[in-house]
């Protein structure tokens, strides 16, 4: 279940507040201390994050889990979404909603008029 952090950021337009998505989700780091703004995070509850590849070993980021973000980069903008691994995904009108307003995002810094 991926769930909504940034109602007012572009790349949840259109998302309903808790999104039932099959995906990989991955535990991420942030080695460098980057501020980042969370635009969707997933609900840990709703699968089990230690289960990954055999042989693998993963711990659960607990409730803040950000599958998609944006922030600034020195003069320009960053947005960074982890879903979309499947090619089907590509033909889903809410996944590619999500891609293009983090995507308009980027090019323009701006939020799209409602």
């Amino acid at each position: 279940m991926v769930t909504v952090a940034d109602r007012s950021f572009p790349a949840a337009y259109g998302l309903p507040d808790r999104w039932i998505w099959s995906d990989e989700f991955y535990v991420t780091a942030n080695p460098y201390g980057v501020r980042i703004n969370p635009v969707l995070n997933v609900d840990e509850n709703s699968y089990d994050p230690t289960r990954i590849w055999p042989g693998q070993v993963a711990r659960p980021m607990g409730r803040d889990h950000p599958v998609a973000w944006h922030h600034p980069y020195e003069k320009g903008r960053v947005f960074v979404t982890t879903l979309g691994h499947n090619g089907e995904m590509y033909r889903d009108p809410q996944y590619l909603a999500h891609l293009m307003g983090g995507i308009y995002w980027t090019a323009t810094g701006r939020s799209a008029a409602r």
